[in-house]
């Protein structure tokens, strides 16, 4: 008898390279033997490069909806119907779908078209096609990586369409074959606002590399604190961390990775008044992220409490320190608690009331970090992506049942 192979379609709105998340994903469904089709827009031909880098030659089936990258007619209609979605809301507080992203419409004939036993929809406009594709009778999981409705600080929210959202994430979390989310803080948070049950959790960690983690590596002054993102900007605790860096008697540098403004630049420049040094790198290629962190003492997960998903969610970069073999200073934010309780791989801190002597001590310490780091080692094996990537293929399965 011939084994049935399901078909899968992953739906997302950017590329691999920038949602770890989803390529994780992608590449599970692969290597459990399932047909594995993405829908993505395109934003950069250097990008769509590193993004087929990343698949190493897996034969899943990319369809670009949306290319940003070609300057042709196609490409001027999607960013045409994008503006004018944002200033229907700027000026008549209208919210429709074209706010969301690029191509909806496209998105959901072209869903349509691949006749998939599932699709899996990612980010915000995915939670409108989705939404689109349960009327339709077919079989739709989501995962609910951020909060988006709550992912703005207050200023940004008025450009937004934030009805729509919780519309479509209540939605989703109602109607979906099965739902995911990122912590169980943030699946509390999604079932208490939305009053629906709580989403699957699978956190954002990565699979482990023994090696690195057997790296030994002596502590020694300076100690070399690493931050990184895509971007680095403000609203992400950088500014309130070097403020406390200022205040004390400890021997650091700084390393901050991820594209960055000159004017910004100069601004971190500025704040640092007590002759710490900071130095600046390009943003790091996701096949060489490990080896590069694992090169510095501490990393940094320096989350602000608001808007609340920075509150709930635990983010890619909190994992991905540990997993590179580092001890972490994080901010004591109900989502990173959740995890470092169950380990302490380094110190929480609180940017509300800075224990600014426990700090100076813990960085003084060369035992306590190395204490702290043996934890981190335990953490990542812990929360190993071997582990988090069978909870999702048993959903996924179960799907599909």
């Amino acid at each position: 008898m011939e084994k049935i192979v399901y078909k899968v379609c992953i739906i997302t709105h950017t590329h691999l390279s920038r949602n770890p998340r989803v390529l994780k994903e992608a590449l599970a469904l692969i290597e459990a033997g399932y047909e594995v089709y993405l829908l993505n827009s395109v934003y950069s031909k250097v990008l769509v490069a590193a993004d087929l880098a990343l698949l190493n030659g897996f034969p899943i089936y990319i369809e670009h909806i949306s290319d940003l990258s070609k300057n042709d007619f196609r490409s001027f209609f999607d960013r045409a119907l994008k503006k004018v979605g944002n200033l229907l809301i700027k000026y008549f507080k209208w919210e429709t779908c074209y706010a969301l992203g690029y191509a909806p419409q496209r998105y959901i004939s072209i869903s349509k078209k691949i006749k998939a036993d599932l699709y899996i929809c990612h980010q915000e406009l995915p939670l409108y096609v989705g939404a689109n594709l349960v009327k339709s009778g077919l079989n739709v999981a989501f995962d609910i990586e951020d909060w988006h409705a709550e992912d703005l600080l207050r200023e940004a929210v008025l450009l937004r369409p934030i009805k729509l959202l919780r519309h479509l994430e209540a939605f989703a979390l109602e109607n979906g074959r099965y739902s995911t989310t990122t912590s169980e803080a943030l699946a509390k948070q999604l079932s208490i606002r939305y009053h629906v049950q709580q989403p699957n959790v699978i956190y954002n960690s990565f699979q482990v590399d023994q090696q690195i983690l057997q790296i030994e590596k002596q502590i020694k002054l300076p100690i070399k604190l690493v931050w990184y993102s895509l971007n680095i900007g403000k609203g992400r605790g950088l500014e309130e961390f070097i403020e406390i860096l200022n205040r004390l008697n400890v021997n650091v540098e700084l390393h901050l990775i991820g594209e960055i403004e000159p004017l910004y630049k100069r601004e971190i420049q500025k704040l640092i008044d007590r002759g710490f040094d900071v130095f600046f790198y390009p943003p790091v290629p996701t096949t060489q992220m490990e080896k590069t962190l694992s090169k510095f003492d501490v990393g940094l997960a320096i989350e602000l409490h608001q808007p609340k998903n920075r509150e709930f969610t635990i983010t890619n970069k909190f994992f991905q320190y540990v997993q590179s073999g580092l001890p972490i200073i994080a901010t004591n934010t109900v989502g990173q608690q959740e995890v470092f309780k169950l380990f302490n791989p380094g110190i929480l801190i609180d940017f509300n009331k800075p224990d600014e002597a426990a700090l100076a001590k813990w960085l003084n310490n060369p035992h306590a970090i190395k204490n702290a780091k043996a934890n981190s080692h335990k953490m990542a094996n812990a929360y190993d992506w071997k582990t988090q990537k069978i909870n999702l293929l048993n959903l996924v399965k179960y799907a599909l049942s």
